[in-house]
Protein backbone atom coordinates (compact mmCIF):
# COMPACT_ATOMS: atom_id res chain seq x y z
CA UNK A 1 0.00 0.00 0.00
CA UNK A 2 1.82 3.52 -0.51
CA UNK A 3 3.44 2.39 -3.63
CA UNK A 4 2.16 6.18 -5.11
CA UNK A 5 0.94 8.48 -2.47
CA UNK A 6 -1.32 11.96 -4.55
CA UNK A 7 -1.09 14.64 -2.20
CA UNK A 8 -3.91 17.21 -2.32
CA UNK A 9 -4.49 20.34 -0.09
CA UNK A 10 -7.96 20.52 -1.36
CA UNK A 11 -9.95 18.20 -3.73
CA UNK A 12 -13.55 17.36 -4.33
CA UNK A 13 -13.20 13.73 -3.28
CA UNK A 14 -10.09 11.59 -3.00
CA UNK A 15 -12.45 8.81 -3.85
CA UNK A 16 -13.27 10.84 -7.41
CA UNK A 17 -9.66 11.32 -7.10
CA UNK A 18 -8.53 7.25 -7.48
CA UNK A 19 -11.67 6.30 -9.73
CA UNK A 20 -9.53 8.69 -12.48
CA UNK A 21 -6.40 7.13 -11.79
CA UNK A 22 -7.92 3.94 -11.91
CA UNK A 23 -9.84 4.41 -15.08
CA UNK A 24 -6.60 5.55 -16.60
CA UNK A 25 -5.20 2.28 -15.91
CA UNK A 26 -3.46 3.38 -12.41
CA UNK A 27 -1.51 0.94 -10.21
CA UNK A 28 -3.00 -0.89 -7.42
CA UNK A 29 -2.11 0.03 -4.04
CA UNK A 30 -2.10 4.26 -4.73
CA UNK A 31 -2.87 6.50 -2.50
CA UNK A 32 -4.83 9.49 -2.33
CA UNK A 33 -4.75 12.26 0.51
CA UNK A 34 -6.00 15.35 0.88
CA UNK A 35 -6.04 18.40 3.63
CA UNK A 36 -9.53 18.75 3.10
CA UNK A 37 -12.44 17.76 0.72
CA UNK A 38 -15.81 20.02 -1.27
CA UNK A 39 -17.44 16.91 -1.81
CA UNK A 40 -16.59 14.69 0.47
CA UNK A 41 -19.46 11.71 0.48
CA UNK A 42 -20.47 9.09 2.68
CA UNK A 43 -22.61 5.89 2.39
CA UNK A 44 -25.88 6.15 0.74
CA UNK A 45 -25.26 9.50 -0.75
CA UNK A 46 -24.53 10.98 2.24
CA UNK A 47 -22.57 14.09 2.91
CA UNK A 48 -19.03 13.80 4.73
CA UNK A 49 -17.80 16.55 6.25
CA UNK A 50 -14.55 17.59 4.88
CA UNK A 51 -13.19 20.85 6.70
CA UNK A 52 -9.60 21.62 6.87
CA UNK A 53 -8.91 20.62 10.53
CA UNK A 54 -6.11 17.53 10.22
CA UNK A 55 -8.09 15.14 9.68
CA UNK A 56 -7.54 11.97 7.65
CA UNK A 57 -9.00 12.31 4.35
CA UNK A 58 -7.63 9.56 1.87
CA UNK A 59 -8.56 6.46 -0.72
CA UNK A 60 -7.14 3.43 -1.88
CA UNK A 61 -7.19 2.01 -5.19
CA UNK A 62 -7.31 -1.56 -5.44
CA UNK A 63 -7.41 -4.17 -8.14
CA UNK A 64 -8.60 -7.80 -6.42
CA UNK A 65 -8.70 -11.04 -8.49
CA UNK A 66 -11.44 -11.89 -6.17
CA UNK A 67 -15.35 -12.11 -6.81
CA UNK A 68 -16.70 -9.36 -7.16
CA UNK A 69 -19.54 -10.19 -4.34
CA UNK A 70 -16.68 -11.03 -1.60
CA UNK A 71 -15.78 -7.20 -2.36
CA UNK A 72 -17.95 -6.07 0.31
CA UNK A 73 -16.21 -7.45 2.56
CA UNK A 74 -12.68 -5.18 1.92
CA UNK A 75 -14.97 -2.09 4.23
CA UNK A 76 -14.82 -4.65 7.16
CA UNK A 77 -11.00 -5.35 6.43
CA UNK A 78 -9.84 -1.56 6.64
CA UNK A 79 -12.59 -1.19 9.91
CA UNK A 80 -10.83 -3.62 11.38
CA UNK A 81 -7.26 -2.04 10.14
CA UNK A 82 -8.11 1.40 11.59
CA UNK A 83 -9.52 0.34 15.11
CA UNK A 84 -5.72 -1.60 15.42
CA UNK A 85 -3.98 1.75 14.23
CA UNK A 86 -6.15 3.57 16.01
CA UNK A 87 -5.34 1.62 19.07
CA UNK A 88 -1.59 1.70 18.68
CA UNK A 89 -0.80 5.18 18.13
CA UNK A 90 -3.40 6.57 20.69
CA UNK A 91 -4.02 3.44 23.08
CA UNK A 92 -7.63 3.91 23.25
CA UNK A 93 -10.23 1.38 22.22
CA UNK A 94 -11.94 1.72 18.56
CA UNK A 95 -15.29 -0.26 18.05
CA UNK A 96 -16.68 -0.83 15.11
CA UNK A 97 -20.51 -0.35 14.07
CA UNK A 98 -20.90 -2.51 11.51
CA UNK A 99 -20.21 -2.20 8.26
CA UNK A 100 -18.68 1.08 7.91
CA UNK A 101 -18.32 3.03 11.28
CA UNK A 102 -15.72 2.90 14.01
CA UNK A 103 -16.98 5.02 17.28
CA UNK A 104 -14.87 6.31 20.66
CA UNK A 105 -16.54 5.53 23.49
CA UNK A 106 -20.31 5.28 21.60
CA UNK A 107 -19.17 8.56 19.15
CA UNK A 108 -18.41 7.60 15.39
CA UNK A 109 -15.15 8.89 14.19
CA UNK A 110 -14.69 7.32 11.31
CA UNK A 111 -16.42 6.26 7.95
CA UNK A 112 -15.71 3.72 5.07
CA UNK A 113 -17.04 4.64 1.62
CA UNK A 114 -16.29 1.43 -1.19
CA UNK A 115 -17.01 1.74 -4.36
CA UNK A 116 -16.43 -1.06 -7.27
CA UNK A 117 -16.41 -1.10 -11.09
CA UNK A 118 -17.22 -4.74 -11.98
CA UNK A 119 -17.01 -5.74 -16.55
CA UNK A 120 -18.24 -8.54 -17.65
CA UNK A 121 -18.15 -10.54 -14.40
CA UNK A 122 -14.96 -9.33 -13.03
CA UNK A 123 -13.39 -6.71 -10.93
CA UNK A 124 -11.75 -4.18 -13.02
CA UNK A 125 -11.00 -1.54 -9.47
CA UNK A 126 -12.45 -1.11 -5.76
CA UNK A 127 -11.72 2.27 -3.74
CA UNK A 128 -11.67 2.29 0.02
CA UNK A 129 -12.50 5.70 0.77
CA UNK A 130 -11.75 6.85 4.51
CA UNK A 131 -12.85 9.74 6.71
CA UNK A 132 -11.29 9.81 10.00
CA UNK A 133 -12.12 13.01 12.57
CA UNK A 134 -8.34 13.28 14.17
CA UNK A 135 -7.58 16.42 15.15
CA UNK A 136 -10.89 18.32 14.99
CA UNK A 137 -11.39 20.63 18.57
CA UNK A 138 -15.25 21.13 17.97
CA UNK A 139 -17.72 19.10 16.21
CA UNK A 140 -20.80 20.76 14.96
CA UNK A 141 -23.80 21.10 17.07
CA UNK A 142 -25.90 18.98 15.06
CA UNK A 143 -23.64 16.26 15.47
CA UNK A 144 -22.07 16.79 18.79
CA UNK A 145 -24.32 13.73 19.89
CA UNK A 146 -23.18 11.12 17.36
CA UNK A 147 -19.38 12.70 16.76
CA UNK A 148 -16.49 12.64 18.40
CA UNK A 149 -12.69 13.44 17.26
CA UNK A 150 -9.56 11.17 18.23
CA UNK A 151 -7.80 14.62 20.12
CA UNK A 152 -11.06 14.98 21.63
CA UNK A 153 -10.90 11.93 22.98
CA UNK A 154 -7.74 11.36 24.32
CA UNK A 155 -6.90 14.96 25.15
CA UNK A 156 -3.80 14.88 23.03
CA UNK A 157 -2.56 15.88 19.27
CA UNK A 158 -2.56 13.23 16.62
CA UNK A 159 0.49 12.82 13.73
CA UNK A 160 -1.73 12.20 11.29
CA UNK A 161 0.96 11.16 8.69
CA UNK A 162 1.90 8.48 11.68
CA UNK A 163 -1.70 7.56 11.57
CA UNK A 164 -1.77 7.22 7.85
CA UNK A 165 1.03 5.02 7.73
CA UNK A 166 0.12 2.90 10.64
CA UNK A 167 -3.13 2.19 8.95
CA UNK A 168 -1.84 1.24 5.34
CA UNK A 169 0.68 -1.02 7.15
CA UNK A 170 -2.40 -2.82 9.23
CA UNK A 171 -4.18 -3.09 5.70
CA UNK A 172 -1.77 -4.50 3.84
CA UNK A 173 -1.42 -7.62 6.63
CA UNK A 174 -4.93 -8.05 6.29
CA UNK A 175 -5.78 -7.56 3.09
CA UNK A 176 -2.61 -10.04 1.77
CA UNK A 177 -4.59 -12.70 3.98
CA UNK A 178 -7.54 -11.97 2.44
CA UNK A 179 -6.91 -12.33 -1.08
CA UNK A 180 -6.19 -15.93 0.03
CA UNK A 181 -9.56 -16.65 2.16
CA UNK A 182 -11.64 -14.15 -0.18
CA UNK A 183 -13.23 -13.79 3.17
CA UNK A 184 -13.15 -12.55 7.13
CA UNK A 185 -12.22 -15.89 8.79
CA UNK A 186 -9.23 -14.69 9.79
CA UNK A 187 -10.10 -11.52 11.83
CA UNK A 188 -13.84 -12.70 12.46
CA UNK A 189 -13.32 -13.54 16.12
CA UNK A 190 -11.36 -10.06 16.48
CA UNK A 191 -14.00 -8.22 14.75
CA UNK A 192 -16.78 -9.22 16.93
CA UNK A 193 -14.94 -8.23 19.93
CA UNK A 194 -14.82 -4.81 18.63
CA UNK A 195 -18.22 -5.06 17.57
CA UNK A 196 -19.83 -1.80 19.29
CA UNK A 197 -23.74 -2.79 19.63
CA UNK A 198 -22.93 -7.07 19.76
CA UNK A 199 -25.34 -8.71 21.97
CA UNK A 200 -27.47 -6.28 21.75
CA UNK A 201 -31.47 -4.75 20.62
CA UNK A 202 -30.61 -3.10 17.12
CA UNK A 203 -32.89 -0.94 14.66
CA UNK A 204 -32.53 -2.53 10.67
CA UNK A 205 -33.71 0.10 8.35
CA UNK A 206 -33.88 -2.21 4.97
CA UNK A 207 -36.52 -1.36 1.81
CA UNK A 208 -39.31 -2.55 2.83
CA UNK A 209 -39.55 -0.91 6.15
CA UNK A 210 -37.58 -0.87 9.85
CA UNK A 211 -37.70 -3.63 12.64
CA UNK A 212 -35.61 -4.54 15.44
CA UNK A 213 -32.98 -7.65 15.96
CA UNK A 214 -30.89 -9.08 18.37
CA UNK A 215 -27.23 -8.72 16.66
CA UNK A 216 -25.06 -11.54 17.63
CA UNK A 217 -21.97 -10.86 15.45
CA UNK A 218 -20.27 -11.33 11.92
CA UNK A 219 -20.11 -14.79 10.30
CA UNK A 220 -17.35 -15.49 7.99
CA UNK A 221 -18.47 -13.83 4.84
CA UNK A 222 -18.79 -10.44 6.91
CA UNK A 223 -22.78 -10.80 7.30
CA UNK A 224 -24.38 -9.50 10.68
CA UNK A 225 -25.95 -11.97 12.23
CA UNK A 226 -29.37 -11.40 13.65
CA UNK A 227 -32.20 -12.74 15.63
CA UNK A 228 -35.56 -11.28 15.12
CA UNK A 229 -38.07 -10.65 17.84
CA UNK A 230 -40.10 -13.54 16.52
CA UNK A 231 -37.10 -16.21 17.42
CA UNK A 232 -35.56 -16.86 14.18
CA UNK A 233 -32.11 -16.15 12.89
CA UNK A 234 -31.23 -14.23 9.46
CA UNK A 235 -27.97 -13.34 7.96
CA UNK A 236 -27.97 -9.82 6.45
CA UNK A 237 -25.50 -8.05 3.74
CA UNK A 238 -24.25 -4.84 4.33
CA UNK A 239 -25.56 -4.26 0.75
CA UNK A 240 -28.98 -4.15 1.54
CA UNK A 241 -29.69 -2.32 4.86
CA UNK A 242 -28.32 0.24 7.49
CA UNK A 243 -28.21 -0.30 11.13
CA UNK A 244 -28.23 2.09 14.28
CA UNK A 245 -28.80 1.94 17.69
CA UNK A 246 -32.70 1.48 18.87
CA UNK A 247 -32.82 4.72 20.67
CA UNK A 248 -29.65 6.71 19.03
CA UNK A 249 -26.61 6.31 16.91
CA UNK A 250 -25.06 2.90 18.38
Amino acid sequence: MGNKIFYYEEVDSTNTKAKEYAKAGGESGSVFVAECQTKGRGRQGRTWASPRVGNIYASILLRPQIAPENASMLTLVMGYAIALAIEKETKMRAQIKWPNDLVIKGKKICGILTEMNVQKNSIEYVIIGVGINVNMKQIAPEIQEIATSLQLESEQEIDTNKMLSGILQEFHQQYTIFLQTEDVSNIRKQYNERLVNIGREILIIAKGGEYQARTEGINDKGELIIEKQDGTRENISSGEVSVRGVYGYV
